[in-house]
């Protein structure tokens, strides 16, 4: 028994959930899923069950402040209540609060300690701790990206402080395979020589969530910490098994051995997987094992894996199995069962060990460029996510299932991550209930107006736009769907992508971040904004302005498609609406047209009386005439 694998799962983080809005990605059957497939595949019986338990304040603080402790751990209360609990989440960047929200955080941190301590301590060959909220992103002070304690960094710093008696355990490696960057975990052991963090995730020039230049492979640690950060940055979506096993190969591994760590901690993110609707990368479960097989040959073994993010339920569920077999020794994986990278890879590869090797000697060698492949990623990779929920039961819990919508990846061009620029202004022009600013800002900002149902998440940058103006477009304004979310029953307004020369649209054009225009786009179309993260970029702009001047970004979504109207002072002006295929649908009959509700509708009036050259009865008029009769 003391060499079993340890396992952790409690219902009770299944508490957690996204009170307003059902189709948030981060819900409580990404663990259910998870179990499920543990159990149909006969492993649970062989895994020591180890129980769930709180962290207490003591091991939170390792890594993080009183304050945030004291926040996090009551924020369920009663004296935060509904509102109160919406109004804080809108303070940070992609996080939600229920009144289950505590006490789900500090089960998923206390349980990685947990089982870290029973590893480090060798009560344990190895663990697995299948749990939620994840944790990677949040810092010593924030709660951010679905994460609210930052459960491996809390277990590591424990291990790697002395503060608790553990034999032999000092020097702690973290492997964050986790498609974003760990923000939170980087930060927190910045200056640490007895911990080595090492991710591998999408960068995209510093457009990719979380964003910034701190995931660029430059970032290598500062002070006596010098070294031991190890980012390795995609450049896009697309990379596989192939190209993951080969950063393992010529920069972690050689790393890793030279650092000799007493435990590894690994912060299992798999919206890595193929077919995850946030991460547009394509690992399988053969390429988590070979990973995790490798990482088997360091420290004896003494692994302890932990959940992090995930939000395709089947990928997630299968690669997880895959890992844990791993560990109980079922899977001896094959590196020929894989194909090559790609040629983007090795030049990353190269960038990286170049910028490592004043600190390990290891990695000076020159390696030679084995056969690989000429292409790059596919330019347009379909990832499945939700809309328009549907509640199902799975093992009891009940979770969201909807009709398919698909993100399309745009890949950019870059080959190599090239330091972040500010996020570029761009005009982003509404015909709709944005023309009123107070509603645009529950975008931005977050909350809500009079008549909506469904709060605005706001986004990390909350600043006003800068400057707007009205504009019109040659292009027919018409009203759809039978039902909003966030609206209720009635119509919500759409652009035909389609110009014509009898039609003219009023439009009022905000100037703001690309970087806010995604999140918005995000929104319009129910996803978190860590969905928006490289879904338009700057490389886009050229094909956006070629005829037909649209490019579809989330499939079969109802605001999926991006239209370019122009450019002002330098800036592409650019709108939202649905693709060419649904305004024909919607032409035929195949998808309803519908007159608004009041409540929308006096949003319509409300910015359009701002325009300032129209009255009250002509807004009217031009907001009847484009709706259909009853």
């Amino acid at each position: 028994r003391a060499m079993a694998v340890g396992l952790v799962y409690d219902r009770r983080m299944c508490a957690h959930r996204d009170p307003f809005n059902k189709l948030h990605p981060e819900q409580p059957a990404r663990i259910t899923a998870i179990w499920k497939r543990l159990e149909d595949a006969g492993v649970l019986d062989r895994c020591v069950r180890v129980d769930a338990r709180p962290a207490t304040a003591e091991e939170l603080a390792t890594v993080h402040t009183d304050r945030h402790i004291e926040k996090m751990s009551s924020v369920s209360s009663r004296a935060y209540g509904k509102e109160g609990r919406a109004a804080l989440a809108r303070r940070y960047n992609s996080i939600y609060f229920n009144d289950g929200s505590s006490e789900s955080a500090l089960l998923a941190a206390g349980s990685v300690v947990e089982l870290s301590l029973k590893v480090a301590r060798g009560e344990l060959a190895s663990a697995a701790a299948i749990v939620r909220p994840p944790g990677h992103h949040a810092e010593a002070d924030e709660a951010m990206g679905f994460c609210l304690f930052n459960n491996v960094a809390v277990a590591a710093q424990i291990l790697s402080s002395g503060k608790v008696s553990v034999a032999g355990s000092h020097k702690v490696l973290i492997v964050d395979w986790d498609v974003h960057h760990g923000n939170g975990t980087q930060n927190m052991f910045w200056q640490d020589p007895n911990v080595l963090y090492f991710s591998v995730h999408r960068y995209d020039d510093g457009y990719f969530y979380p964003g910034g230049q701190e995931g660029n492979f430059d970032k290598v640690g500062g002070g006596a910490g010098a070294g031991f950060n190890i980012n390795v940055p995609w450049p896009r979506g697309g990379y596989s098994d192939a190209d993951y096993v080969a950063v393992w190969e010529h920069v972690l591994m050689p790393v890793a051995r030279e650092f000799n760590p007493d435990i590894v901690l690994i912060s299992g993110g798999f919206d890595s997987a193929r077919g995850d609707p946030l991460g547009g990368c394509k690992l399988t479960p053969l390429g988590y094992s070979i990973m995790t097989q490798e990482l088997m040959q360091l420290a004896g073994g003494k692994i302890v894996l932990a959940l992090e993010g995930g939000y395709n339920l089947e990928s997630i569920a299968e690669s997880y199995l895959a890992c844990v077999q791993v560990l109980l020794g079922d899977i001896q994986s094959e590196r020929h069962d894989i194909e090559r990278a790609y040629e983007s890879t090795w030049t990353i590869i190269d960038k990286v060990r170049q910028e490592l090797c004043q600190y390990w000697p290891v990695l000076r060698e020159k390696i030679e460029m084995p056969a690989s492949r000429s292409s790059p990623p596919k330019a347009f990779e379909r990832l499945t996510t939700e809309a328009d929920a549907v509640e199902e039961t799975h093992d009891g819990e009940v979770f969201v299932r909807s009709e398919t919508v698909e993100i399309v990846q745009i890949s950019v061009s870059s080959e190599v991550s090239s330091p972040h620029s500010p996020s570029p202004y761009i005009w982003y022009a509404t015909y709709g209930s944005n023309m009123w600013p107070a509603r645009l800002m529950c975008y931005i900002q977050g909350g809500k107006v009079e008549g909506i149902e469904v709060p605005g998440q706001g986004l990390l940058e909350k600043t006003p736009p800068l400057e707007d103006f009205w504009l019109s477009a040659p292009h027919r304004l018409f009203f759809g769907r039978e039902r909003s979310l966030s609206w209720g029953n009635g119509g919500v307004a759409f652009l035909n992508p389609v110009p014509s020369d009898g039609d003219n649209c009023h439009l009022r054009a905000y100037k703001i971040t690309l970087e806010q225009f995604n999140g918005i786009l995000a929104q319009e179309n129910r996803l978190d904004s860590m969905a928006a993260s490289g879904l338009v970029s700057p490389s886009h702009f050229e094909t956006l302005k070629s005829s037909p001047h649209i490019v579809d970004f989330i499939e079969n979504a109802w605001y999926g498609s991006v239209l370019y109207l122009g450019d002002k002072n330098g800036a592409p002006i650019l709108t939202i609406t649905c693709s060419q295929r649904d305004a024909k649908r919607f032409e035929c009959g195949e998808l309803p047209t519908r007159a608004p509700s009041v409540a929308y509708q006096n949003t319509l009036i409300n910015g359009l009386l701002e325009k300032g050259d129209l009255s009250h009865e002509q807004i009217l008029a031009y907001v009847t005439s484009r709706a259909p009769r009853s």
